[in-house]
């Protein structure tokens, strides 16, 4: 039950736009003045002008594609959302089977879970595998580490944290249980 991103969406290409100029004023401020810190000599030698431009140029260019690409997929999530809704927080996580293996650490830079105000979403980068409302779902975990999310009396995923969470899930049980979305834990 995936929601569908709409790439027509203005939130996708504005989105998109502060992305690239977003990378770009990083790239082209940051990467030359780490260069001209890291290399003082340049700066005698007559060169430090130039080579600071040129990687300005290049790191701003990359930094522009880089926004963008971050931009668009941001865009395409939020295209999801209802006027008024909002995202209160986003987690990089990792399912118990990915592709029929075993889930690990770097599939977290894939999937995402997002909560709403009216919804809990997992993502897999910009594509929605499911999208539930609150009220149709109810959480639990097992040993502060494994999040399940469920449905009735049907699973609808066993999750993991791709990044250590010094509480745990408590942050978001806290959420749910305000709701009335918990399960014992």
């Amino acid at each position: 039950m995936g929601t569908t991103a709409d790439p027509g969406d203005p939130r996708v290409r504005r989105a998109t736009i502060r992305g690239a100029i977003g990378g770009a004023v990083i790239g082209a401020g940051i990467v030359p003045y780490g260069l001209l810190q890291a290399v003082p000599d340049l700066l005698r030698l007559g060169f430090g002008p130039a080579l600071a431009g040129a990687a300005a140029l290049v790191s701003a260019a990359f930094g522009a594609w880089a926004g963008a690409r971050w931009g668009r997929a941001s865009g395409l999530k939020d295209s999801t959302l209802d006027g008024t809704e909002t995202v209160l927080a986003a987690y990089a996580v990792v399912p118990l089977v990915v592709d029929g293996r075993p889930g690990t650490r770097s599939d977290g830079e894939r999937f995402e879970l997002r909560t709403t105000t009216r919804r809990i979403q997992l993502w897999d980068g910009t594509v929605s595998l499911w999208n539930h409302p609150w009220s149709a779902v109810t959480l639990e975990t097992v040993k502060r580490e494994l999040l399940v999310v469920r449905r009735g009396d049907g699973t609808i995923a066993e999750l993991t944290s791709a990044r250590d969470l010094p509480h745990g899930w408590d942050e978001l049980m806290l959420g749910a249980r305000r709701g009335g979305r918990v399960r014992g834990s």
